[in-house]
């Protein structure tokens, strides 16, 4: 991947030498040049801050998300819940997250090579998402995290979630046939 980077700046500095233009010809030399026309996102966070300031509003938005409920009655509905289902439900879900999972990574395999867990957590986040945030952004997010992760370009990734949109309306027109 550094060798791919090196590549990828040498590209760009010959790019950016060939046409030249009046404020490249200020600089004193293309390494400030490239530097100037590319710049790297530094991280502005440390972890823990970041770890920190992401479970404050996790907790933040489950007080907000509760702050009209009766928390007697909602513990009172958990304790009689059945657990068996529960249980059959969790499984249900964590079966179709991997299944979901396998499909993506099927149509990301002729962009570039995926691994299965980053993939998964994207997923997982992504559909978290969707269930929390307006104007369906789990469907922006899936894309980035895996385009940022592995290396691969996030117009490719977004491409193939438009495609398992498309596999999703097939499905159920096909189920809708029936």
């Amino acid at each position: 991947q550094r060798e791919a980077r090196r590549s990828w700046e040498a590209g760009i500095l010959a790019r950016r030498l060939a046409r030249r233009n009046r404020t490249q010809e200020e600089r004193a030399s293309p390494v400030i040049s490239l530097i100037y026309c590319v710049s790297f996102p530094e991280p502005i966070l440390t972890a823990r801050i970041r770890t920190a300031s992401v479970s404050l509003l996790a907790i933040a938005l489950l007080g907000w998300f509760l702050r009209g409920a009766n928390l007697g009655d909602v513990w009172t509905h958990v304790r009689s819940a059945d657990i068996g289902l529960l249980v059959l439900a969790l499984v249900f879900v964590l079966a179709t997250l991997w299944i979901r999972t396998f499909r993506w990574q099927q149509l990301l395999g002729p962009i570039g090579p995926t691994r299965f867990r980053i993939v998964f957590r994207a997923g997982v986040i992504g559909f978290a998402a969707l269930s929390i945030l307006p104007a369906r952004v789990g469907d922006l997010l899936r894309p980035y995290l895996v385009a940022r992760q592995e290396g691969l370009l996030f117009t490719s990734t977004f491409a193939t979630i438009v495609m398992e949109r498309v596999l999703d309306l097939v499905a159920v027109l096909a189920l809708m046939a029936l």
